[in-house]
This record gives C-alpha cells, structure tokens and sequence, in this order.
C-alpha cells in the first residue's frame, strides 16, 4: 500500500533515496509514545465547536496563531482557503459534529494572489508541468475558463466578501450560526487578524484595526514597514532586500514604471531601473485591506542619497488620479522630511516642471525654495507641459518643527538673507 502510494505521488518517475513521509513516520513513532489519547476518545469534539476554513499555506499555523488546543475547532484547509472547495467538509462539520461558529480566513501573499484570472492559472499550469495544450484545457477539467473556478484573489477583502455571500446562498448551511470573514495578514514573527465581515448580521464591517510590521512580497523581494495610517490608507517604508534575484529585479521594475506611467498619465514615456538608482528612500500608500503588493500602490514617492553632500533627492512623487485630492503627497513629503532628520541628512532637492503649479505650491508650502532655473532640462521630451525646470530644495537646518512641516508656515524658518538669495538666483520662480 505505501509503495503504490509513493509511486503515485512521485511525478517524476523515480523514487527519492529518502522520502520525507518515511521521516513523518519515524516522527509519529515517537509521538504515538506519548500522546494523550484523551484528544482522541472525546465525545464533543471540537469542543468549542467552531470550523475555521482557511489557505492550505504551509506557513500558515492556525494553532499558534489562534491561540489553540487540539480537539477545539474543525480546520479546513484549500488553496486560497475559499468556502466552495470547502462545502463538503462543512456540511459534515455542521450536521455530525454539531459546530456552530464558521470563520473564513484568506491570508496576504497567497500564491492565489498572484493571477488575476483563470487563463493565467491554466497558463502556469502548462508551462510548469509540461503538459500540452491539448492534454491540459478548460473543458477536460470541467473548468470554464469565463468563470474563474481556480478562484484566484485579486482583492483580498472582497474574496473574504464573495465567500460570505456564497455561504448565504448554499441551502446546505446553516444559516441560524455566527459566520464572519477575516483577513490573515502574515509577516515574519507576527500573524495578525481583521475582522471583515458579518454575514448574518446585516454585512456590517466590524474593523479591528491592526499594524502589519513587516511583508516581504516574494515576487518583487521588496520588504514592506508599515509606518502610520491615514483616513482609509495605510503608509508603508518599502526596501529592496539584498540577494535579488534578476527575475524579481526585472518584476519590481515593470510594476514601478505601470504606476509611474499611470500616474503621471505619460503611457509611452519610459521610467527604466528604477529601483536600482533611485531606491534609498521609498515610501508608498495602499488602501486599507488591498493586497500587499508593488502593482497595488496608492501614491509613491522615491528618493536616492547623494553621497556628496548627505542629501536626499527625490526622484518621483506622484499620486493616481482617482486618489487625489486626499493630502497623500503632502503626507509623503512629511515622511520623508522626518526620514532626512533622521539620517542627518543636509537637505532635500527636486526638479520640478515651471509649469506644474500645483507641485511647486505644495512643494513651497513645506519650506522648499528655487536655487536654480534650469531652461531645456526636459529637452526632447514632449510629454511635459514646458521644457523648463526649476530646482527646488529644503535645507534641514531651517526646519524647526518636524511634526508641522507641510502644516504651518511656521515650521519651517528662512532667513531674510536666505530669502533674497533664492529670489536672486532664482527670479522665474518669484516672477511667475
């Protein structure tokens, strides 16, 4: 029985000089020694009568995170941890062993959440196996390849909202128990939960806010700090980890120049390496709930050490358009003042397009001055609405309250002197 088990589960053909199930089962020899057989020969099982439904991730260990005993609670485990390849085992969960609480539970860098739909999965598939087409399609597997029946997790919260709204819709489960929906956020040494939703109780949002440390996204190896929130956005510290691979360097790339490319609405104007020359100092905002991810950014800002003098500058700030009009970029500059107090950094510079007033208005709203007017420093790209730049700088020194800056006017302290040498080398700006 074991040797037609492991020649079935052996892709390959050929049998590993040591299979890991023997070392599962050398392991079991020792527990089956001592284990309290208590576990086994209870009648009310779970005890707490509750089944939790939740991603097959192996990383993911429920016990410890929950806090729980064996013989407590029903764990049912799929890809994706989704409520229909989960039915079965519910029903039987709720009719024979009597559980009355349901929690349905989908976690933040779920493999799931890396396709955004049912071809790309059957794409992955085909590539990985090495199947043929015609061996490995939608209809041989009784998958429609318009209904995403792999399920893949393009929005974290709203999977956890589909599932609850399945379950309402299923006559097999009982609809008279508590069942709400929860986010997993999985970092190392910390696993947090969000509550979502209550599926029998009006879909009402229960939020129980929580604070993400650390995630690092393994398509990218871009590591996320989460640093403060703000009204409905989260503010994270995003770092290129050292050991790359040129596969997530080439990735975190192309996500950058989409947003920047979107953002800045220049679809055919080209923002290459730009995690390799300007990635000291990068900061970025995400709707509360979305996926953790470099394709999922609010607004970004991105600056780079200059090592000659100890400044910071800033390569691109920018905000989508649908998220303006919240105080994001002003918040970002915020951050990254506070980063350069930090660092003991001498100032911080920018070029900023002559034309561009909203930017030069916030810019000068957070203490920063034209040091330069730089004609033709856009040359040859039409996508800007003038040639024309000017410098723009915020010297350190003059900052005297950090936690204001961006706020009032007198967080940040200019000398008269000071002033009258921005305006004589820099006389466009005050001109108009």
């Amino acid at each position: 029985m074991n040797s037609i088990l492991a020649a079935a589960l052996n892709s390959s053909g050929v049998f590993p000089l040591q299979p890991f199930i023997d070392q599962c089962c050398t392991q079991n020899a020792a527990y089956a020694r001592t284990y309290d057989e208590k576990i086994y020969d209870a009648r009310d099982s779970p005890s707490k009568h509750l089944a939790i439904i939740c991603c097959m991730d192996a990383r993911i260990d429920l016990f410890r995170i929950l806090r729980l005993k064996p013989g407590e609670v029903h764990i049912i485990q799929n890809g994706g941890g989704r409520l229909r390849d989960a039915v079965r085992s519910l029903v039987c969960s709720q009719a024979l062993s009597h559980t009355k609480e349901v929690m349905i539970i989908h976690h933040t860098d779920c493999g799931f959440t890396y396709f955004s739909n049912n071809k790309q999965i059957l794409a992955s598939l085909r590539v990985r196996t090495g199947t043929r087409t015609e061996q490995l399609n939608p209809s041989q597997l009784s998958y429609d390849e318009d209904d995403p029946d792999f399920m893949p997790i393009t929005d974290l919260e709203q999977s956890v909202r589909d599932d609850l709204a399945e379950y309402k819709k299923n006559p097999l489960l009982k609809q008279d128990i508590i069942v709400r929906g929860f986010t997993l956020w999985t970092v190392r040494a910390l696993a947090t939960i969000e509550q979502q939703y209550r599926t029998l109780s009006g879909n009402a949002k229960e939020r129980s806010m929580i604070r993400q440390s650390q995630f690092t996204e393994r398509l990218t190896n871009i590591e996320f700090i989460h640093l403060t929130d703000y009204d409905d956005y989260r503010l994270y510290k995003l770092i290129h980890k050292y050991g790359s691979t040129q596969a997530q360097t080439f990735t975190v790339n192309k996500w950058l120049e989409e947003y920047l490319q979107e953002s800045f609405e220049t679809p055919n104007r080209y923002y290459p390496n730009t995690v390799q020359w300007c990635s000291t100092t990068m900061l970025a905002f995400f709707i509360r709930n979305t996926t953790l991810s470099m394709k999922n950014i609010n607004a970004l800002l991105l600056a780079r050490l200059e090592a000659y003098d100890n400044s910071k500058y800033i390569c691109y700030i920018s905000v989508l358009k649908e998220h303006r009009q919240n105080g994001l970029g002003t918040k970002l500059l915020n951050e990254l003042i506070k980063d350069a107090i930090q660092a003991k950094n001498s100032r911080i510079s920018l070029h900023a397009n002559t034309e561009n007033k909203s930017a030069i208005s916030l810019y000068l709203k957070c203490g920063m001055r034209c040091m330069a007017y730089i004609p033709g420093y856009y040359f040859g790209d039409q996508t800007y609405a003038t040639q024309n730049a000017f410098t723009m700088t915020l010297q350190i020194k003059n900052i005297k309250n950090s936690t204001t800056v961006c706020h009032s006017t007198t967080a940040v302290e200019i000398s008269p002197q000071e002033e009258a040498l921005y305006k004589q080398q820099c006389p466009q700006a005050f001109t108009g």
